[in-house]
């Protein structure tokens, strides 16, 4: 993979993007675009932002890492790249908010996996990290958040995968998953909104 290239848009190679542009913030700029575009009309809208940060390669900008002088070397680099993601969903919110969507809108957030210990990330307590089959490795920080449909400050202690999306979004859209369709998630919401386990 080549880091260095910048990756295509819609099929097309050449960007407007210069050395300049920070990849995290290029993403959430064009999801506060697509947020501000789509609630101009009725229709429902799905946006997936597959941020590539805090993944490798470790970059951020020099404003960002001057908010960490605490820190030093990949820690602090993690740590402004973490920060990079967080003021992106932030956008993304308040772009929700200012179309007037953000009540009606399911916002679920999460990782993949367990962040590389040997690249400044820290799963403490958890032990191991990504690609370990200890807890650290693929215990992730997820949560659901829809201001009309589900309560502040509930706390759901079942196992989730994100496996599980396609069939309970799919339900929550009113789209029906083909019967011969073999699934390895299943649809939680109920589940998820009575607070039990949905396995």
């Amino acid at each position: 993979w080549d880091y260095k290239r910048f990756p295509e848009h819609n099929g097309v190679d050449v960007t407007t993007l210069t050395e300049n542009d920070y990849m995290t913030d290029v993403l959430s700029r064009e999801g506060v675009r697509f947020i501000k575009e789509s609630a101009t009309t009725k229709d429902p809208f799905f946006l997936f932002m597959s941020y590539n940060a805090p993944h490798t390669v470790l970059a951020a900008t020099e404003e960002d890492l001057a908010k960490f002088p605490n820190l030093a070397g990949k820690r602090q680099t993690y740590a402004a790249m973490v920060y990079a993601l967080d003021r992106g969903v932030g956008e993304l919110v308040d772009a929700l908010k200012a179309s007037g969507k953000y009540d009606n809108t399911l916002i679920v957030f999460l990782s993949d996996n367990g962040g590389r210990t040997d690249q400044g990330a820290s799963n403490h307590p958890l032990q191991g990290g990504k690609g370990d089959t200890t807890e650290g490795g693929y215990r992730t920080p997820m949560f659901f958040h829809w201001p009309q449909v589900i309560k502040p400050d509930q706390r759901y202690d079942h196992p989730v995968t994100a496996l599980d999306f396609y069939p309970t979004f799919a339900r929550l859209a009113g789209a029906q998953v083909p019967v011969d369709k073999q699934l390895d998630g299943k649809d939680i919401w109920d589940a998820f909104l009575a607070g039990r386990s949905a396995r």
